[in-house]
């Protein structure tokens, strides 16, 4: 379920930049990213760039996380 909009973190206090500076880490495959028109984050406020990174990216899933290096 996703959390009330006023609830959620702004782009200043979680460092969001609308293209990651960490190669496979983008809001894309991110735990809290919504897939929807326009895309949304359970925790962020909006507006959100699927190839977006803040400090709350978390792997959607392990695959993910064990592909990575460094």
């Amino acid at each position: 379920m996703e959390r009330d909009p006023k609830a959620k973190s702004s782009h200043a206090l979680v460092n969001y930049v609308a293209i990651s500076p960490h190669p496979k880490r983008e809001c894309r495959v991110c735990a809290h990213y919504i897939k929807a028109d326009p895309p949304r984050c359970e925790t962020v406020q909006g507006p959100i760039a699927p190839r977006g990174w803040c400090q709350r990216f978390e792997f959607a899933n392990q695959a993910q996380r064990s592909g990575m290096r460094g």
